[in-house]
C-alpha cells in the first residue's frame, strides 16, 4: 500500500473529502492535502498530517527531497504563481 495518501480538492467537495479523510486515517497512513480547499480552509482540518498551500509548482522540488529524506514538514506555503506568459 502506499506510504502516503495524497488529497486535492476544492471547496464543493469539502464533505466528500472529509470522508476520504476519516477512511485514510482509520488505515493509519499519513496524509498530504492541497488544493483550493486546504488553501483557503487548512485550519478546519486538523486531523490532515501535511498541508500545501497555495501553488505547488513552486515548493514541489522541496516536498519531493523531504520525502526522500524523511523530513516532511508540517506545512508548505507559496504565496507565488508560475509564469504562464510562455504556455
Amino acid at each position: 500500500w502506499a506510504d502516503y495518501i495524497f488529497i486535492s480538492a476544492m471547496i464543493v467537495q469539502k464533505e466528500s473529502v472529509r470522508r476520504v479523510i476519516n477512511k485514510v486515517k482509520k488505515l493509519g497512513k499519513p496524509i498530504v492535502a492541497g488544493g483550493p480547499l486546504f488553501t483557503t480552509g487548512w485550519e478546519e482540518f486538523t486531523n490532515v498530517d501535511h498541508l500545501v498551500l497555495g501553488e505547488v509548482e513552486e515548493t514541489f522540488p522541496a516536498i519531493v527531497e523531504d520525502l526522500k529524506n524523511g523530513t516532511l514538514k508540517k506545512m508548505y506555503t507559496n504565496d507565488r504563481f508560475p509564469d504562464i506568459k510562455e504556455v
